[in-house]
């Protein structure tokens, strides 16, 4: 009997003493779940400070919030369902692992947020070809920052073992009422509550989205905005190129440019795209930066516009617009990467049927994203770069290797694409002069007034080598670059004006005898044709661009970005209609009264209609599109694997020496 007892007493005293363990289990996960709770909403806090949302803080941690009480809610149940020790050990070693990965990718995600204002997403590497956009974004400067991803789980653990040690009585009631009905209510009231109040009323979301929950919706492909009722037949013919009737016929001011030729000889051209350099902040185009004097100079023999625009804000999208005259695929990959062998006539193959020696040199890597193969489909002879992206200023390079490159072909008029890349993030220059008190935008203005000396370099070379006259020089921009004007930094997150609106200016001593500022509307993917108008060569009809000194001509551009959320834009006019497809929101800006897009208009009465109309422009962009470049999908096609030649050699003048593929 005693025994019996005795035995009885000690399995209820390990009953409960493993019910003690299993308790201590549940606890302790509560604590990492409490400590995760403390840093993921200082890291918050931190980011929303950045982003400039600092006010109504405890409504701007609902994402946070929810995605916490479904982890802790989550393990709760499985602790409660577990019937063994065992069991309720793995539920506790899940509960350690989802905790600590929450807090390495909280940290990896803030830390790519303080660089391009945007969390981690799926979408976003891949629209950056395994996230090398993002990583040249960062490379640069991580220092410092790198050290804060290991320690913000560092700071859990550290964290956890001081609330398990020294709180022990405390996180037991807050165990209890956090898993409290009247908690859950609570909860429930304040998510609902916060969530209709920030898509109310905050613009710049990506600056609350909890960067788990990003990431994890972006695996999730969002249907493609569907078009909603019938569109005007004659609203397609914006995404045709203009025929003309009569090859003599020019707008007013140009009908005395000359065609073919200069003194007699083949026109030479180069084309000088300035990396993420937009209108906004160069002083040719009305900056207050002194930045590029060298472009001034030039712009005494120059056709300036200030209005012109890009399709998509993606120097991928912009080699499609500039070599191929094509508006952008409405998809997450860009043409050189869907589709590098698009059956459509590339600028260069053009000039090369006309007899025409052709090179693209860029300063930094090139066979990514597709847009090597694409290059050389397009018919580029020769692709000169750098096997990587270097974080040392290189674009000094790019002048000497031009023209050895051209001493190669001394019997050939020629073709040059030269595409810069220190004004990409992390903006290199080897000189740093004071622009401005923001010191990223201040490195960014420095690798602007870099990039003019190399224009400068660039135009005393023509005058040296006897080819100023007898070489059109076309400058402009791939696309701008966002400093957190309506919250985003980088670019391809927005059709605003800091992205979308590039300069662009047609230069040359002897055909333009005096500067000529143009404020009509300019696109980008108008740049090919305007080339071949001026040497008198018949643009493909496949061109979706018109030349600009065409007497009639296009008075729209879209705009497109996708690596944020889903957005249209038309522009037209002093106006800007912007539909955002994934928030179900647009915005209407005047653009000559309100260049910086600070005051939506889209809540006026007197602009429904233009509104209304607009929306069917998109829509018909829309329906249009994808089934246009479909069309010249060319399945059957070789993709060309040429390497690129070295950067490096050509400057020094050296044999050609080719680079690897990655």
């Amino acid at each position: 009997m005693t025994a019996a007892v005795l035995s009885a007493e000690e399995a209820r005293a390990s009953k409960s003493s493993d019910c003690t363990r299993d308790a201590k289990r549940e606890l302790r996960v509560c604590a990492l779940f409490l400590a995760l709770a403390l840093v993921v909403l200082a890291t918050r806090a931190q980011i929303l400070r950045i982003a400039h949302l600092s006010s109504h803080y405890p409504l701007l941690f609902y994402q946070d919030i929810f995605a916490l009480a479904v982890l802790a809610v989550g393990l709760h149940g499985l602790f409660r369902l577990a019937r063994s020790a065992g069991t309720r050990r793995a539920v506790e070693i899940l509960g350690w692992s989802l905790g600590l990965f929450a807090a390495l990718y909280t940290a990896i995600a803030a830390t790519v947020f303080w660089y391009i204002r945007s969390p981690l997403t799926y979408r976003l590497i891949l629209i950056s070809d395994s996230a090398r956009g993002v990583q040249a974004s960062v490379r640069g400067d991580l220092s410092a920052e790198a050290l804060a991803i290991p320690g913000t789980v560092v700071l859990v653990i550290v964290l956890t073992i001081l609330l398990w040690r020294y709180t022990p009585t405390l996180l037991e009631r807050a165990h209890k009422a956090i898993y409290s009905v009247p908690a859950a209510g609570l909860v429930a009231l304040y998510l609902v509550g916060a969530h209709l109040w920030v898509t109310r009323n905050v613009r710049f979301l990506s600056g609350i989205e909890n960067p788990e929950w990003a990431f994890i919706a972006s695996l999730i492909e969002a249907p493609r905005p569907s078009v909603a009722g019938s569109i005007p037949t004659h609203y397609f013919a914006d995404f045709h190129a203009v025929t003309q009737p009569e090859k003599t016929s020019r707008a007013p001011g140009f009908e005395g440019l000359a065609r073919g030729s200069a003194r007699g000889k083949p026109l030479n051209v180069i084309m000088f795209i300035m990396e993420s350099v937009g209108a906004k902040n160069l002083q040719l185009t009305g900056a207050s930066y002194p930045d590029s004097p060298a472009m001034e100079r030039l712009a005494e023999h120059g056709i300036v516009y200030d209005n012109a625009y890009v399709a998509q804000p993606f120097s991928s999208a912009a080699m499609a617009g500039l070599f191929a005259s094509l508006y952008p695929d409405h998809d997450w990959m860009t043409i050189p990467r869907q589709e590098p062998t698009i059956a459509v006539p590339g600028l260069p193959a053009v000039l090369k049927a006309d007899g025409y020696a052709t090179a693209f040199i860029h300063g930094g890597l090139i066979d990514f994203d597709g847009n090597l193969s694409f290059l050389e489909h397009a018919g580029f002879d020769d692709v000169i770069a750098r096997p990587e992206d270097d974080i040392q200023p290189r674009d000094g390079e790019l002048v000497p290797a031009t023209f050895n490159w051209i001493k190669r072909h001394p019997a050939q008029p020629f073709f040059v694409a030269i595409w810069t890349r220190d004004t990409h993030n992390p903006y290199l220059s080897p000189t740093s002069r004071k622009y401005t008190e923001a010191w990223v935008k201040n490195r960014y203005i420095n690798s602007i007034a870099w990039t003019d000396q190399v224009v400068g370099q660039l135009a005393e070379e023509l005058k040296r080598n006897g080819l100023a006259d007898n070489t059109l020089l076309v400058v402009t921009g791939d696309h701008g670059e966002a400093f957190e004007e309506h919250g985003q930094s980088v670019h391809n997150f927005s059709v605003y004006n800091e992205e979308v609106r590039v300069p662009l200016m047609f230069a040359n001593p002897a055909l333009i005898p005096r500067r000529i500022d143009r404020h009509d509307l300019a696109r980008q993917l108008d740049i090919a044709p305007t080339i071949l108008d001026v040497l008198g060569i018949t643009a493909p009809s496949a061109w979706q661009g018109t030349s600009l000194f065409a007497a009639e001509r296009p008075t729209r551009a879209y705009l497109f970005s996708i690596a944020g959320d889903f957005r249209l834009g038309l522009a037209e006019g002093d106006y800007v209609y912007i539909q955002n497809y994934t928030r179900d929101r647009h915005e209407l800006y005047n653009v000559k009264n309100d260049f910086d897009e600070k005051n939506d208009l889209s809540s006026d009465p007197q602009f429904v209609a233009m509104m209304a109309r607009d929306r069917i422009r998109l829509e018909a962009w829309l329906a249009f599109q994808n089934k246009y470049l479909a069309s010249f999908a060319c399945s059957g096609c070789p993709i060309p694997h040429r390497p690129a030649e070295s950067l490096e050699a050509a400057a020094r003048g050296e044999p050609p020496e080719v680079l690897s593929h990655r």
